[in-house]
Parts: structure tokens; sequence; C-alpha cells
């Protein structure tokens, strides 16, 4: 995200120096727009896919089945779904997280937009 987010940056850096915005430098800020928001989009895909092995590893455990003197392996089993259960939660916070920076680049491409209408796609 780090990365992405600098690049993007940079990439308004560029737009808005030199001798200041103008058309062109918007076509280029638009095509590096969307490679911005397909590499957010691409990250959030990551993510998800992280998440979606979660679930079933917290199915998988919690599908486990132990004998009548097994409470300590029932206590570790519910040891191991609370961790995995606090991890979900954390990267449903982290693909919230990259949406917001996702939709304040949106926010900051609409106001150059907003500058050369004529140049929009």
């Amino acid at each position: 995200v780090n990365a992405v987010t600098k690049k993007w940056n940079k990439y308004t850096e560029s737009f808005e120096g030199g001798r200041g915005p103008s058309a062109s430098k918007f076509n280029t800020l638009t095509k590096r727009y969307n490679l911005t928001s397909e590499s957010y989009d691409n990250l959030i895909l990551d993510v998800e896919e992280q998440l979606d092995l979660l679930d079933q590893l917290f199915n998988r455990a919690h599908d486990l089945k132990f004998g009548m003197f097994s409470g300590k392996k029932r206590m570790l089993r519910d040891e191991l779904l609370t961790k995995i259960s606090d991890h979900r939660m954390l990267i449903r916070k982290m693909i919230g997280e990259i949406e917001k920076i996702k939709r304040g680049v949106l926010g900051e491409y609409k106001s150059a937009e907003s500058s050369f209408p004529q140049a929009s796609p």
C-alpha cells in the first residue's frame, strides 16, 4: 500500500510541477490513475484471498471433534479459533483502509479532472 501511495503522490507532484498542469500532463495522469487504481484493486484481491483462506481454516478447525477426555485439545482449538477470528477482523479493517485510500486517490484525480474537463477520456 505504501509503495503504491508513494507512486501516486509522485505522479500528482509531476502533474502539478514544472510549468504547471497541462492537458498532456492530465492525459498522463489519467493513465497513471488507472494503473494506481488497478494496483489497489490487486492488493484488495490478494488480501481477500487471504481472508478466504482464513475462513476455510476457521471452518475446518471449528468442525474438529474430540473425544470425552480431550479437554486440552478443545481448549487449544478454541484458542486457535479466537486468534483466527481476530486476524480475520484485522484483515477486514485492512481492506476498508485500502478502499479508503483508493477513494482518496479518486478524489485527487477528480479534482485534477475538473481542471481539464476537455482532456478527459
